[in-house]
């Protein structure tokens, strides 16, 4: 039985240098863009169909926890949820402390004025 092969360099290298690539992006946005590049490079050649990205910084929370599980395009769709996702950090960072915040729309609409 031949062995399932995942990932070669080829792909782990693309992975590294897109994360690396802009060290001023968010963490969350440079660890999809590195997910993203692994598949472009040839990662899961045999399909995937699921995918994730955890990401906690000080607060006993995670910043972020998405996760999408048997999808045809889960990479692809972690970025999706990822793009409506992201911009609402903030949002989510500040609502504990200040419950008064309008709700998550607003708030966002009010940020993009």
């Amino acid at each position: 039985m031949a062995a399932n092969v995942v990932t070669d360099a080829g792909v782990a290298d693309a992975m590294f240098e897109t994360f690396q690539k802009d060290p001023e992006l968010p963490l969350w946005e440079r660890l999809l863009r590195g997910l993203e590049a692994g598949k472009a490079a040839g990662g899961q050649p045999n399909g995937e169909r699921s995918g994730g990205l955890y990401v906690v910084d000080r607060e006993p929370y995670a910043m972020v926890d998405l996760r999408v599980d048997l999808h045809s395009e889960p990479v692809a769709e972690l970025r999706r949820l990822a793009d409506h996702y992201f911009p609402l950090i903030p949002y989510y960072n500040l609502r504990p402390s200040n419950p008064s915040l309008p709700r998550a729309e607003e708030w966002l609409a009010e940020q993009r004025r």
